[in-house]
């Protein structure tokens, strides 16, 4: 029904108006409007914008749970932002309705709170901006920091994501916020690093290193590839770890450590840890020593949350001096 029958923000279709109407949605995605509503209560209801009020409650599912696996399914609606998160619907980790207007995601604010990274820019970039820089992103999830960091003017952004799930979504996010300096590449992480004759002006590691099994090699790799890297991470202290963590020693190309390891619990639902059935954590010192071992011996500490819910984490660039 037309939209001049719509009372409140809950009635506004944002979805329908973004799609409708592109170059809303671009300013959308550039931050000149906090929403397509916005933009529709200031010019949008004067410039006569086609848009509806919702057809649905937010919450109701977009096709039977018969079909619910995305691939074996075929779209009865029209196309829109909506139907192509619907893939996933109720599995997204991020949440999307603040650019997009559109129901079943998740609830992290990544794409529109996640500071990390400007964070990285601000240490590790030219005047706060990744402007001319070539990035390699590890770990992806939902594209959310893919975005940003094309957002903070990086070059081009190879992400490289080993979960099949993570990886079409951030497919789907790729599309939807036409997202034109990024490439999703499927597969295992340090396979790519190991293989790969590229060099990048920055790696953005966030939220990988604790879910590897041999974090010192992918540290090791990460510093064979660039001159400046970003990390977010959890590392050990057993004051904080009441559950068991097993000590295993490694030495890795001469630098010795220990690996706080343990076994995930169920990988079937809900799971975007690790491709592996195991994963080592690091102690803090031993992190940022690893670093400085394998090259990038200049260390900033951004932020260090030793009371991090899920266990101490710590927020740091490193770079060659």
């Amino acid at each position: 029904m037309p939209i001049s029958s719509a009372s409140s923000e809950d009635e506004f279709d944002e979805s329908a108006y973004l799609n409708a109407n592109p170059d809303v949605a671009d300013a959308v995605r550039r931050g000149q409007f906090r929403s397509g509503w916005h933009h529709f209560q200031q010019y949008g209801i004067n410039e006569k914008r086609p848009c509806h009020t919702l057809e649905k409650p937010s919450s109701q599912m977009p096709y039977e749970p018969a079909v619910r696996n995305p691939i074996l399914r075929f779209e009865q609606r029209a196309p829109s932002y909506q139907t192509a998160v619907d893939t996933f619907w109720d599995r997204w980790a991020c949440d999307l309705q603040p650019l997009l207007g559109v129901s079943g995601t998740g609830p992290a604010l990544l794409f529109t709170q996640d500071t990390r990274p400007s964070q990285a820019a601000s240490v590790l970039g030219a005047d706060g901006r990744f402007v001319g820089y070539n990035v390699l992103e590890l770990g992806p999830l939902e594209a959310a920091h893919t975005y940003l960091l094309e957002q903070l003017g990086a070059r081009t952004i190879t992400a490289v994501e080993a979960s099949v799930e993570a990886y079409l979504k951030c497919l789907v996010v790729k599309e939807i916020l036409q997202l034109k300096k990024a490439k999703f590449l499927l597969g295992d992480i340090r396979r790519y690093l190991d293989t790969t004759l590229e060099r990048f002006d920055l790696i953005f590691c966030s939220g990988v290193l604790y879910h590897m099994d041999e974090p010192v090699g992918l540290i090791r790799s990460i510093c064979g590839l660039t001159d400046r890297c970003f990390v977010w991470t959890h590392y050990y202290d057993r004051r904080r770890h009441p559950v068991p963590f097993d000590p295993i020693q490694r030495i890795e190309s001469g630098f010795s450590t220990t690996y706080w390891s343990h076994t995930y619990g169920d990988r079937s639902a809900d799971f975007w840890g690790g491709n592996k059935n195991t994963a080592a954590w690091l102690e803090r010192d031993s992190l940022l020593a690893g670093f400085q071992h394998f090259g990038l011996s200049r260390i900033t500490i951004i932020d260090d949350d030793y009371d991090h819910t899920n266990g101490p984490a710590i927020t740091f660039a490193a770079a060659r001096e």
